[in-house]
């Protein structure tokens, strides 16, 4: 058991390493995080404890922590990467391809901070984001951007008492609303 965990950590360190170089893995993630789960040559079946809500579609997820954040994942394809406070990546299978959205956070020398979203076939679209304000147990960030779903928005980080993560509320896209990533 010692030696798996190593192993999640040392390949979960990796994992961050090349998302910050901005290198996309193409293979599907959630088979990457299976293997990394595999016990004596079983595949434990993860549970799916969390719904990622998009485009009036719901997800069912799992979720793995490591050093960096946490990995939402099923095994329909859908992977989304939570660095602790943005989320910077969101794939999934649309039924036709898969499509990624990438958004890049900048801290802006007065506090506030620049994300920039990208697809991979336009221009990135940038908004303007406030700090983060505590409220109550989770995090606030208020945001104003160019167009769209993206002319003003918040990203919420819902934590429990212990202060647990138990929801996201984050624009991954500005061509659609907000996405909810929660605990069920």
């Amino acid at each position: 058991m010692r030696g798996g965990f190593i192993t999640l950590v040392s390949i979960s360190t990796l994992l961050l390493v090349l998302s910050g170089c901005s290198v996309s893995l193409q293979s599907n993630q959630y088979t990457f995080i299976k293997e990394l789960l595999t016990r004596n040559g079983q595949q434990e079946k993860l549970p799916e404890n969390w719904v990622v809500l998009f485009q009036g579609r719901t997800y069912p997820a799992f979720a793995v922590n490591h050093q960096g954040g946490t990995f939402f994942a099923n095994d329909k394809g859908l992977f989304v990467s939570f660095d602790g406070w943005q989320v910077t990546q969101f794939s999934f299978h649309d039924g036709k391809r898969k499509k990624d959205f990438f958004i890049k956070s900048e801290t802006n020398g007065s506090g506030t901070f620049k994300l920039e979203y990208s697809d991979g076939r336009r221009n990135p679209i940038s908004s303007s984001c406030q700090p983060w304000v505590r409220i109550g147990t989770g995090w606030t960030q208020e945001c104003l951007g160019a167009k769209g779903a993206l002319s003003r928005y918040s990203n919420v980080i819902t934590l429990n008492v212990r202060g647990e993560l138990v929801s996201l509320y984050y624009l991954v896209s500005p061509d659609s609303s907000p996405t909810e990533i929660k605990l069920i």
